[in-house]
């Protein structure tokens, strides 16, 4: 079930066509990631889920019913730019973004202190925003954007500027948040991140959707043709042209490349019969080379989902 639908959504900026007839949807309970190169619309696509950018033509769905202006009070929304007061302390940034989600001020309070000893920065509450690090802010800007426990987060590149330990903190609130029922968009660049945190993927390309759904589903459809085998002992591989080129060979760990029209039980017969094996198995195609594939490839929509 989605929570959040849209359908042939267009947006022009003059002659730029920034979104072209975009139709996604956005399951409900999970982590979707929302993917793509610089300047492929992802975040026109974002504006206009949040209302801060109305789409020329095409609907956006929300629970069920057309998207308003009242939905924005279940949705919080971290964009890639900064928008805290420098000058304000942290807690009073807090408890000013918590007050228009209309939170009572004592309350708005109580939910600070607790977000920022939960992110390590209890010690930062009367700092100006404005004298903390790029990756401190970050996690400010979060805590602003969760305070009212919306019922969908909007992430952009929420990982932007935070060191190793800020960036696994970061990664295990969002994951707690989803295990809590919250329903999350995440745009980034950090595809590694996004295959390990994500159970659906969105991924635009030129403005248009180059595939979406369900990961594990879109490996699949997209299942490499290399294949990595162990031999018992130490062998010296040779190539065998009608079946299969190598692709890297080191001892006993060994990766080839499965020629079009041979059967995988062709060639584990064959490899079967010429070494002894240990381990056969394919070799998994990750997000990264999914990405490359789709976004190099000429344009076209996986609807494959639907």
């Amino acid at each position: 079930m989605s929570l959040i639908e849209t359908h042939d959504i267009e947006k022009r900026f003059g002659a730029k066509v920034a979104l072209d007839t975009v139709s996604v949807d956005i399951p409900e309970g999970k982590i979707c990631g929302l993917l793509g190169p610089n300047g492929a619309g992802k975040t026109t696509l974002m504006r206009i889920l949040t209302r801060i950018l109305r789409p020329d033509r095409g609907t956006v769905v929300f629970d069920n019913r057309p998207l308003c202006d009242r939905d924005m009070d279940h949705i919080g929304y971290l964009p890639e730019e900064r928008g805290l007061y420098n000058a304000m302390s942290v807690t009073d940034e807090l408890v000013f973004l918590a007050r228009i989600k209309g939170i009572p001020r004592q309350e708005a309070k109580r939910l600070a202190r607790m977000w920022l000893e939960k992110l390590g920065l209890g010690d930062r509450a009367r700092h100006l925003v404005g004298s903390l690090s790029k990756g401190l802010q970050q996690k400010v800007q979060f805590i602003g954007t969760v305070i009212a426990s919306p019922r969908m987060l909007i992430l952009d590149e929420p990982f932007s500027g935070l060191d190793p330990i800020g960036l696994a903190t970061m990664r295990a609130e969002i994951l707690d948040l989803q295990q809590q029922g919250t329903t999350i968009l995440l745009s980034t660049h950090h595809l590694n991140e996004a295959a390990t945190l994500c159970s659906h993927v969105i991924l635009i390309n030129q403005g248009r959707v180059g595939l979406q759904g369900c990961l594990e589903e879109i490996k699949k459809r997209h299942a490499s043709s290399l294949y990595r085998f162990t031999t018992e002992k130490s062998i010296i591989l040779q190539e065998e042209r009608s079946l299969f080129s190598i692709v890297e060979t080191t001892g006993r760990e060994h990766i080839v490349k499965m020629n079009k029209g041979i059967s995988v039980s062709e060639l584990s017969s064959f490899l079967s019969r010429e070494y002894p094996l240990s381990r056969f198995e394919a070799q998994e195609t990750t997000l990264e080379e999914i990405f490359t594939q789709v976004v190099s490839c000429p344009l076209q929509t996986d609807r494959s989902h639907e």
